[in-house]
């Protein structure tokens, strides 16, 4: 038997006339398309106990505290922001397309440079080599050395290699170098010099410069002596290839700079020791300072301690031994002995 139709089944008809899948009592206040009018909204259901009713508007606590602070706009928006404007613009715009534009417009204005250019650069005019060589002399001697550096380095390409000028502005470069403090270069400039032109008049000059920049780069004793020894040995090789040259006699005076300063380094090594009671690594220092740099003033005061040791250890010919040096070859440094008696016949005794 089939039921009588009714408001329900109406309306299911009418949701099926119109093409739709939602039955028209499932969706209050929603028109259909075909003439039927509104539908009633069910009412809602009762509000549980201890739960706020739907209907009430009233704001929680953190709801509140949000409003107070301005903080309930949605999405971070402004208060002055348009109603359409997102965080970066109104609806539909990009931040990219301003860069974007900068670029094309960098772009186009690099084209139009480059279109209106006449025509291919003219090369400089060389200039004559003696004319840069003499330009190069004025700046030198007037102290000018970085401009100087700069047309020497040119000249070593202009200049034929078999030119006599060649050896003077090598060793000129290297001067540049020293007297800008830059020690290393100069060494090397020099060397090269040396090496490269041994009969030039600049060769001996060139070798005692080397030694003197290896000499600037080793200015405390206490240091790693690496360059004060290739100092001495570049001084040794100049005495040996041009002993006669007046380059040799003043290398000589660095030669005794040197020495004073290997040999205050090695007795500052024993001194360390002896301080501290190790007394056989002091020993060897002193020992080496006396044998090696006889003719220092260190080797006096090697001499002092050496026999400050052999007292402490109470190795009594030893003594005996230190004292009657110290006596014959320092005795100045002999009036300072306190370990040392007055008279060396009373210690042998």
């Amino acid at each position: 038997m089939r039921a009588r139709p009714g408001p329900a089944g109406a309306g299911r008809r009418a949701s099926r006339r119109c093409g739709e899948l939602v039955p028209h009592g499932d969706r209050a206040g929603v028109r259909c398309g075909c003439g039927a009018g509104w539908a009633a909204r069910p009412r809602r259901r009762g509000a549980r106990p201890g739960r706020r009713p739907r209907g009430d508007r009233s704001l929680s606590a953190g709801a509140r505290r949000r409003d107070a602070r301005g903080l309930h706009h949605r999405e971070g928006a402004r208060k002055t922001q348009h109603p359409r404007q997102g965080r970066h613009g109104r609806a539909g715009q990009s931040i990219v397309s301003p860069i974007r534009r900068c670029w094309v417009g960098l772009a186009v204005a690099g084209l139009a440079a480059c279109h209106h250019r006449t025509g291919p650069v003219a090369p400089r005019p060389a200039r004559d080599p003696q004319v840069l060589l003499a330009e190069a002399r004025r700046q030198f001697h007037h102290g000018a050395f970085t401009k100087a550096l700069q047309a020497l380095q040119r000249l070593t390409f202009e200049l034929p290699p078999d030119d006599s000028a060649v050896a003077e502005v090598r060793y000129d470069i290297g001067e540049c170098y020293f007297q800008t403090g830059d020690f290393v270069l100069a060494a090397h400039e020099f060397r090269q010099t040396a090496d490269q032109y041994p009969a030039s008049a600049y060769a001996p000059l060139a070798l005692l410069r080397a030694g003197d920049a290896n000499l600037r780069l080793w200015h405390r004793p206490e240091l790693d002596p690496s360059y004060g020894e290739a100092a001495l040995a570049i001084y040794q090789e100049l005495a040996g290839r041009y002993p006669e040259s007046p380059a040799a006699a003043r290398a000589q005076l660095h030669v005794r700079q040197l020495r004073d300063g290997f040999a205050d380094k090695a007795y500052r090594n024993g001194l360390f020791y002896f301080r501290r009671r190790a007394w056989d690594s002091g020993v060897i220092y002193f020992k080496h300072v006396i044998a090696t740099y006889p003719e220092s003033e260190r080797a006096g005061d090697a001499l002092l301690r050496l026999a400050d040791t052999y007292k402490a250890i109470d190795y009594k010919d030893e003594l005996r031994e230190t004292c009657a040096h110290l006596q014959r070859f320092y005795p100045q440094a002999a009036a300072r002995a306190k370990s040392c008696p007055a008279d060396s016949s009373t210690a042998a005794r």
